[in-house]
């Protein structure tokens, strides 16, 4: 199968790739909004820097608090190609844990923003690390301030929205709460209590279509216990707005991506612009589901075909299907972005890989099969800036104790 991507301890190693070394920053490659080259995920480029998260451990501490989370921020000047300027080395920001439970590194202004455990304590003088704070730091280090913690330790989905220049809400879906913090004006709306699922724009609700909103579904209400299916609905980032678009259908959100909706309702996919309904729009059917979908900016689908054992790209045209090509003979190929017309994963062996979809040429080609990279989560897997690809590597140690201990640090490699 393949995935779509959408520390308080830590061990810098020396990883040699190429001629870039770093000691301790449905998506596709993100290009310059809101100030900032590549906003959001592992890294970003702000004012002839690149700052970025620089790897983490699988321990919050040596008890058996075991959680997954990155580390420290750094930065490392570049040209204006985004490239590392030679001889440059890379300077911390922040120290702590940054990118904790899925989150990324995000610029608004001239602040980082990212996700860290709570420092706040309980009634027993505890320290609550399993709740997740939002903070930020000035690009100097500087004027560090938690802007929001959440109530409980369930897991999050989050996005950044800013409709405007003055205006920064952080869209949050904490366990069955559905609710937006307004950054500006410090104060929490909820949205829902009883959102079974959500999805946000990742183009910080700017856009046409389907980005300027979020997407989220619930259970039937109980006035409604002989209705099938379940209730959709459209909301505004700040949430004063929230409209129902869909009912008596049982519908699974995909993701917003280049200003649709896309949705899963049967056997079927569907995007849709979402401006009054699902069934009122120019719905687009992709004809069948699978279980990890990829969708492309020209809106075809790359996903495995399982019964051929085969990674393949389906080709639209109007609606219909209108070709198919095999990327991969394997079905177990991470997928992560697409930067034009090439798609970057990883293969099952854990290796760097591309897949060509340019119209002319079609299948897999490995950037070096002697480099083993992963994932640390959701948002920290790999990113293209300038002519380097970025990426993190894992190193497992054993304790005195006997446990095992994982450490990921970031390295590069020129393509």
């Amino acid at each position: 199968m393949f995935k779509k991507i959408i520390s308080s301890i830590l061990t810098f190693a020396i990883v040699i790739m190429s001629a870039v070394l770093f000691t301790g920053c449905s998506d596709s490659v993100k290009s310059y909004a809101l100030g900032a080259y590549s906003n959001g995920g592992m890294a970003l480029v702000k004012d002839g820097y690149m700052y970025y998260i620089a790897g983490g451990t699988d321990k919050l501490d040596s008890t058996e608090n075991a959680v997954i989370k990155a580390s420290s921020i750094y930065k490392r000047k570049v040209d204006a190609d985004y490239n590392p300027v030679e001889g440059s080395v890379p300077e911390l920001v922040w120290e702590g844990v940054a990118g904790f439970k899925n989150g990324g590194l995000y610029c608004f202004g001239e602040y980082l923003y990212f996700t860290t455990p709570s420092g706040f304590k309980n009634s027993a003088a505890e320290t609550m690390t399993d709740r997740t704070s939002f903070v930020r730091v000035r690009l100097d280090g500087k004027k560090y301030s938690v802007i929001y913690t959440t109530e409980t330790s369930d897991d999050l989905k989050y996005a950044y929205y800013a409709p405007t220049d003055t205006e920064l809400y952080i869209t949050i879906l904490e366990g069955s709460n559905l609710y937006s913090y307004n950054v500006k004006k410090n104060k929490k709306v909820v949205i829902s209590e009883e959102a079974t699922e959500a999805v946000f724009s990742p183009e910080f609700g700017r856009g046409n279509g389907a980005d300027p909103y979020l997407f989220y579904t619930t259970s039937p209400k109980d006035t409604y216990l002989s209705q099938n299916g379940n209730m959709v609905y459209r909301a505004t980032p700040d949430g004063k707005s929230s409209e129902q678009i869909s009912s008596g259908i049982t519908v699974s959100l995909v993701e917003i991506f280049d200003g649709y909706l896309y949705y899963s309702a049967g056997s079927n996919y569907y995007k849709t612009t979402t401006i009054t309904g699902l069934d009122k729009m120019n719905v687009v059917s992709y004809g069948k589901t699978y279980k990890t979908p990829f969708f492309t900016h020209d809106g075809g689908l790359v996903a495995d075909d399982t019964d051929n054992g085969k990674l393949v790209y389906f080709v639209w045209e109007g609606g219909a299907r209108v070709n198919s090509y095999i990327l991969s003979t394997s079905t177990e190929n991470t997928i992560y972005f697409q930067d034009q017309e090439t798609i970057y994963g990883l293969n099952k062996d854990k290796n760097l890989v591309t897949f060509s979809i340019d119209g002319s040429t079609y299948g897999e080609s490995k950037l070096d099969d002697k480099i083993i990279a992963v994932s640390i989560s959701t948002s920290l897997t790999m990113e293209k800036i300038g002519s380097y690809l970025y990426y993190y590597t894992e190193t497992k140690t054993t304790d005195a104790a006997g446990n095992e201990l994982a450490t990921w640090n970031i390295a590069s490699i020129q393509i």
